[in-house]
Parts: C-alpha cells; sequence; structure tokens
C-alpha cells in the first residue's frame, strides 16, 4: 500500500526534477519515487560495507 509523505525542498532542487521528469516522460512522482529506492537501496549496501569492515556482521550478512 502506498502511503503519501510530503517534505519541504528547495526550489532549484524542484527544478531540476522536473527538468528530470521532463527528459524522461515521467511526473514528479515517479522521478522522486524513483530516486527514493535508489537512495535507499544504496544505503543499505553502503551501511551494509561499514558493518562488515567494523567487524559488526559477517560477509554472510552483508
Amino acid at each position: 500500500m502506498a502511503v503519501t509523505i510530503t517534505t519541504r525542498v528547495e526550489e532549484e532542487l524542484i527544478k531540476l526534477i522536473d527538468e528530470i521528469a521532463r527528459r524522461e516522460g515521467m511526473d514528479r512522482s515517479t522521478v522522486l519515487r524513483r530516486f527514493l529506492i535508489k537512495a535507499v537501496k544504496e544505503w543499505m549496501v553502503e551501511k551494509a560495507l561499514q558493518d562488515y569492515q567494523q567487524g559488526k556482521i559477517t560477509l554472510w550478512q552483508a
């Protein structure tokens, strides 16, 4: 189930997002959703690598 979230961002960032949406033929919400998904996945990988390097988890867990 999708949930609506609200946040404030700088106007310049919205202009960039709108430009990306225009170039990709998507709406703003789709662009933001894809960016959020990508950012969360990247964070999870970085966190797993940090935890592995610090000995908090095994390679298998990472």
